[in-house]
């Protein structure tokens, strides 16, 4: 297996294109900041020489590289594989509604006997993400590793894109897939967020939009505990996400951040479904447990493998936004547990990843994933 990793501004955006094409790449991820992708025309011009090659990227809340936690710059990550193959599909998502949909499109194309695992990534904002997961993997079944994220707008909330290319688009889920005998993909999700406060009944809701907790709007709640803070939601609400809880009160594992809200209506629109009658709590971030998180995941994602691979580092907004200046400390501690990887990744407004046991693929909010990929010697 031939990688390699990159970190670049704008302007070396050109030459840092030039080394991932070196390898002879199968596949080139691209992570930038959503003010590169203002800049079409650089974009195009980076990206136009290597037809030949998969090109996938999408805007983010902060760039994960070798070099740590950045914000304006592009993290780069490109593959070949020496034995396997990589495969490409995209989908419509112009709406949340049409997130199943989507999934399964992709699914759809993607699905062989040989498919190992399928990483996606898709709008930020007009997604549910529980249903697009769910989608894909509905399709190409339990034994296929379905991962990715949601792109990200900084803590801006205004507007996501996806690349597939060299051509950028705000309403196009992107995926990769990667097939072969000898190919693993393997995707290990934690999150480091603690519960408090009351459990409250979800009274009314709608796939992912949050209507009524206890016969509340839910965004009455985030102004109890936000104050002033109130102000700056979606971004200061990210702070405070919601943990799914089953009905004696314990932990399913779901988490659920907000996306968007409504003053008009005081709903929520969050990063997963919320099912209508479930219990939910309010969470807070423990740093220290982010931090052990972040190492966990990578160290349970590599598996102990040895020799050249790859890892994609998708973490949460919220993780970063909690962490403040000690945000690469995780990023430290992921890259020093993902052995021989090339390591690429991004600041997502949620996480796809397998959740509650190893064949679910599902969105987690104030978390962070490590996807690896591997080939077997010869």
């Amino acid at each position: 297996m031939h990688r390699l990793a990159l970190s670049a501004r704008l302007d070396g955006l050109r030459e840092a294109m030039n080394q991932a094409a070196s390898i002879q790449p199968q596949v080139i991820l691209l992570f930038a900041a959503p003010a590169i992708w203002q800049e079409r025309a650089a974009i195009s011009e980076a990206c136009e020489p290597y037809k030949n090659i998969h090109l996938l990227g999408c805007s983010t809340a902060g760039e994960i590289s070798t070099a740590g936690a950045s914000d304006g710059t592009c993290s780069i990550l490109a593959m070949r594989l020496e034995r396997g193959e990589v495969k490409v599909a995209a989908a419509q998502l112009g709406s949340a509604d049409a997130s199943r949909a989507a999934g399964k499109s992709i699914g759809e194309a993607l699905k062989e006997s040989r498919l190992r695992g399928v990483f996606a990534l898709t709008p930020g904002l007009q997604v549910d993400g529980s249903a697009f997961a769910s989608g894909v993997a509905g399709v190409v079944g339990d034994k296929v590793t379905v991962a990715g994220g949601l792109a990200g707008d900084g803590l801006n909330f205004k507007s996501t894109v996806t690349m597939l290319n060299g051509m950028i688009f705000p309403n196009l889920a992107v995926a990769f897939g990667v097939y072969g005998e000898t190919v693993s993909m393997t995707s290990r999700l934690r999150s480091g967020w603690k519960p408090f406060g009351l459990a409250r009944r979800v009274t009314k809701s709608a796939g992912n939009v949050l209507r009524e907790l206890d016969g509340k709007p839910p965004l009455e709640l985030y102004r109890k505990y936000l104050g002033g803070a109130a102000a700056h939601m979606p971004a200061s609400g990210l702070m405070y996400p919601f943990s799914l809880l089953r009905e004696d009160g314990t932990e399913t594992g779901l988490v659920r951040g907000v996306l968007q809200v409504s003053a008009a209506d005081g709903s929520v629109i969050l990063s997963g479904d919320v099912p209508q009658g479930s219990l939910v709590r309010l969470m807070y971030a423990d740093p220290d447990l982010l931090v052990d998180g972040a190492a966990s995941a990578a160290k349970e994602a590599v598996n102990g493998h040895k020799g050249p691979s790859a890892a994609l580092i998708v973490s949460c907004a919220g993780r970063r936004l909690a962490m403040g200046d000690d945000a690469n400390s995780e990023v430290s501690a992921a890259l020093k547990n993902a052995g021989d990887s090339a390591c690429a990744g991004f600041y997502a407004y949620g996480e796809i990843a397998p959740v509650m046991g190893p064949s679910r693929a599902d969105v987690q909010s104030q978390s962070i994933a490590v996807t690896h990929i591997a080939e077997d010697a010869p």
